[in-house]
């Protein structure tokens, strides 16, 4: 489980609050004094100095668990089915492999925020792994350069499918996994259905006489409470795996949600 310390000090913020506080109250006390014919003491100075001490003391430990660095302490999640992508032709897994290709695209920060506003707070929100059939039998029989323009086009049909705030990145090769903040399960499968039924009307032209047709299927979860990244997309792949084992082209919930 993913722990956020309630208290951290951050020596930074410290020093740029000393530092500010410190100028800013001479600046006033000079002026207030040159207004009143009063020097400047070294009293003066020193209470400077302490309100900038007190100040800078008390904007260190104002850390809040989300701004947090969440790679901290954090566990690289492994996915469920780590193995299944990494061996098939043309799935290179340093670029497309798991959460390393969530984190280069800013996921991975995304979910921690959600996650701890989820503990702290509440909040709701819900994730959709997808991710396109056969793309195997696809990579077998056809070239790379045909496989690397489908999956392009899916991605940016996800993109353009989906709403503002959500969010999605690729998380293993061809498969997406989907934020969507402020959304609960209901809600969350009538997105899904969008989503499978934008990736299913896709083709591409491999030749003139030959256009590829793809569907995909779809795992959908929400946050509960006590949920880490790992538990999470856990179970988002868990109904995707069982969606297609049910024969593919469809979404569904994670049954326990």
């Amino acid at each position: 489980m993913l722990q956020f310390s309630r208290r951290q000090f951050d020596f930074r913020r410290f020093r740029y609050f000393v530092v500010l506080t410190f100028v800013a109250s001479l600046v006033v006390s000079g002026g207030i004094g040159y207004l009143s014919a009063t020097p400047l003491t070294l009293t003066i100075v020193w209470q400077s100095l302490a309100l900038a001490v007190l100040v800078g003391g008390a904007a260190g430990w104002q850390v809040h668990p989300e701004t947090k660095d969440p790679a901290v302490g954090q566990k690289a999640i492994r996915p469920a089915n780590d193995d299944a992508g990494a061996d098939h032709p043309g799935s290179p897994a340093a670029r497309s492999n798991g959460i390393d290709s969530l984190e280069e695209q800013g996921i991975t920060i995304k979910l921690l925020e959600l996650t701890a506003l989820g503990d702290r707070y509440g909040n709701i929100f819900s994730v959709a792994m997808i991710r396109v059939d056969n793309l195997e039998d696809i990579v077998k029989q056809y070239d790379e350069e045909v496989t690397a323009q489908l999956l392009k086009k899916v991605s940016r049909v996800l993109a353009r499918t989906l709403r503002m705030p959500d969010r999605v990145g690729e998380y293993e090769y061809g498969s997406y996994l989907v934020v969507l903040p402020e959304t609960r399960l209901p809600g969350a499968i009538q997105i899904a259905e969008r989503l499978r039924d934008a990736v299913s009307g896709l083709e591409v032209a491999v030749s003139d006489r030959l256009l590829i047709h793809t569907t995909a299927s779809v795992g959908v979860t929400s946050f509960r409470r006590g949920d880490d990244l790992q538990s999470l997309v856990r179970r988002a792949e868990k109904a995707l795996r069982e969606a297609q084992h049910q024969g593919r082209n469809r979404v569904l919930p994670d049954l326990a949600a």
